[in-house]
């Protein structure tokens, strides 16, 4: 896990449950390595911070299924494209 528990805690100003952040943190992961690949260091900052990105996406949602909008979708793209 690139993105601490702790980390993403901070993040997001939370005192949650650790298991839906946990989820939030590796459903973030697989997707950002699915977006771009066998390339994904997921020890790089700018992905770590996407990953943070993308949990916040998906708690301020509430996508319990753990899903990211549109948007941040868009963003993950366009961070696999450089």
């Amino acid at each position: 896990m690139a993105v601490s528990l702790a980390e993403a805690k901070r993040f997001l100003r939370v005192d949650v449950d650790n298991a839906m952040i946990k989820g939030f943190i590796d459903a973030a992961e697989k997707f950002l390595s699915a977006a771009v690949g066998d390339d994904c260091d997921l020890e790089d900052p700018r992905a770590q911070f996407l990953v943070l990105v993308a949990v916040r996406d998906m708690y301020d949602g509430g996508e319990l299924n753990r899903t990211v909008s549109a948007n941040t979708e868009r963003l993950f793209n366009s961070f696999a494209l450089q």
